[in-house]
């Protein structure tokens, strides 16, 4: 599912992975309004399937399904290219130092943050 917002400036493309639908369309609402264009991903082959070498500035994974598949596709991402990645955890989740992502945004930590987080990821903030 894409969402996107037309004429914006500082709109960046993003791939937003998560499989609860109403999770994930709040932060498709909240990026696009911003003017991002989002691309929705249910699961990990979803996204696979999506994804394209510099098709998107930043990935978004919520990594509540399975850390080892999330970190194979990050890996698999920047095998290719310097795409931005970023895991969304619980405060619980444990993402080994060095691991691939670009950074962790904590869910626990609200929507403003993860716009925060988002926008620093982009350059945008």
């Amino acid at each position: 599912m894409q969402r996107s917002s037309a004429g914006s400036v500082e709109g960046k493309k993003i791939l937003l992975v998560d499989d609860d639908h109403v999770v994930r369309g709040l932060r498709a609402t909240i990026l696009g309004n911003l003017g991002h264009d989002i691309t929705e991903a249910v699961s990990l082959s979803d996204a696979r399937s999506l994804w394209s070498p510099g098709l998107f500035n930043l990935v978004i994974v919520d990594v509540k399904q399975s850390l080892s598949e999330a970190i194979d596709f990050c890996e698999e991402i920047k095998r290719v290219g310097k795409q931005v990645v970023a895991f969304l955890t619980p405060y619980t989740a444990y993402v080994p130092k060095g691991a691939c992502p670009d950074d962790v945004i904590h869910k626990e930590d609200g929507p403003a943050n993860f716009v925060r987080e988002v926008q620093q990821l982009l350059g945008v903030a």
